[in-house]
């Protein structure tokens, strides 16, 4: 199912790998009369941003090849390195194409130990405004599960015509809709690190192989769509007893290339590039180790959540590793203190986040010069730093700087502000 990138993903990587014999060079052949060139393409940099960035590069560059004292600037994955979320992105793919491996017996385990047996959030509601009842909801969706595993059986990747050939069935209909819409509504209830959790669940039955195809198939069909709202709606003949939901998201996923050179130029710089994602690590080291998404990092340098195999949970397991944080908020402080800070005596350099589950480790470590925000206009804590950036703008040495995107196209701007979709004037804040 995994088909070619196209012409414009061709194109963004390509210009990845032109961008970065350069940088090489000039990280190993710096001198007095190089010191104040560019050392990152300008690309859709804020230049400010840009600009703080290489003044740290420059300051704390070139340290040798002594691993465990080199610098290293830690990156947020979802939404940071990349427009959209992977993991997210992934899951919604797996609807759509039912390429989910667990026996429906697994799939109500799982479902249930999600949804939990208390009430849900209070926005959780049907078309009609009714509280959605999680008891009615799990039943409906293994319902359709067992019903769709006796028409379609169970594969770990689907034909290109999969969706098309079950665009009309009632039943695919409404367990996209209410499949998804649990998701959300796990996150609501009992916060998200435990619908990240259900997420990595619902994997089991893959194998590591077929996960890196399913998450490539993910990947490539995802880079070539429209970046645009959708929305999945139970049909009216297959209500169940939760009733009609409706559940809208955003369809997005985009390189970005300014990440991409940023991090060829830290290491040709002498500074290292670790990633620290809430998402499970096996997914983000498909994306970010993969030469063809421009990024070619080792997967050694990849954090993320783990899980540890139980009973029928295989692979990749549906039961938290013991002395690993889950990576989410103060979680990835941890994971930082426990793989980097133990090693290197020190913390990351610079840190690069764009949600609350990014603010702990952007503003958790003494030794970080300067923390990057990719400006989302968002409220609550994030919200707070981005405030405190804007106001350090006119500063010669901040300690945090906002980066801007206009998220109509996933791609960065020239500006810290950001055109939030569906809207053409770019905002600075929440």
């Amino acid at each position: 199912m995994t088909k070619p990138l196209t012409r414009r993903q061709l194109a963004t990587v390509a210009g990845l790998s032109s961008l970065a014999p350069g940088l090489l060079a000039a990280g190993a052949h710096a001198t007095d009369d190089t010191a104040s060139l560019p050392l990152l393409p300008p690309l859709k940099w804020a230049p400010t941003t840009r600009r703080a960035i290489e003044a740290v590069i420059r300051a704390h560059g070139h340290a040798g090849d002594d691993v465990t004292t080199r610098p290293y600037a830690v990156f947020d994955w979802d939404n940071t390195c990349i427009f959209g979320d992977c993991a997210e992105t992934l899951f919604r793919f797996m609807i759509d194409n039912l390429c989910f491996m667990v026996t429906p017996q697994q799939f109500g385990t799982f479902l249930q130990r999600g949804l939990g047996h208390g009430p849900l959030a209070a926005t959780c509601r049907t078309v009609s405004g009714q509280r959605v009842n999680p008891h009615a909801l799990a039943v409906d969706l293994v319902a359709d599960y067992t019903a769709l595993v006796q028409s379609y059986g169970l594969r770990p990747l689907r034909d290109s015509g999969f969706t098309l050939r079950t665009a009309t069935d009632p039943i695919m209909s409404g367990f996209r809709a209410k499949l998804y819409f649990a998701y959300d509504a796990m996150a609501a209830s009992s916060g998200a690190d435990h619908a990240y959790r259900w997420i990595i669940w619902m994997l089991n039955g893959h194998t590591p192989d077929s996960l890196r195809q399913l998450v490539q198939a993910s990947n490539t069909w995802h880079l070539g769509q429209t970046i645009t709202s959708v929305t999945w709606q139970t049909p009216p003949q297959r209500l169940g007893q939760a009733g009609c939901i409706s559940h809208t998201f955003m369809q997005c996923l985009r390189l970005t290339p300014e990440i991409a050179t940023l991090h060829a130029c830290l290491r040709a710089q002498g500074i290292d590039v670790y990633v620290c994602s809430a998402s499970f690590v096996d997914i983000v080291r498909v994306f970010a180790t993969d030469p063809r998404y421009g990024y070619n990092l080792p997967a050694e340098n990849v954090m993320g959540v783990r899980m540890r195999p139980n009973g029928d949970a295989s692979y990749p397991g549906d039961r938290d590793v013991p002395h690993w944080p889950l990576t989410y908020r103060q979680g990835k402080v941890t994971a930082i203190r426990q793989a980097l800070v133990r090693q290197k005596g020190h913390g990351p350099l610079m840190v690069f986040g764009d949600s609350d589950g990014d603010v702990d480790m952007l503003r958790g470590f003494a030794d970080t010069a300067l923390a990057v925000i990719i400006n989302r206009c968002l409220s609550g804590p994030i919200g707070a730093l981005s405030r405190r950036a804007a106001q350090e703008y006119p500063v010669r040495q901040p300690r945090f700087v906002l980066q801007g995107r206009n998220e109509n196209t996933g791609e960065w701007r020239p500006d810290p502000a950001t055109i939030r979709y569906g809207s053409t004037a770019p905002r600075l804040l929440a």
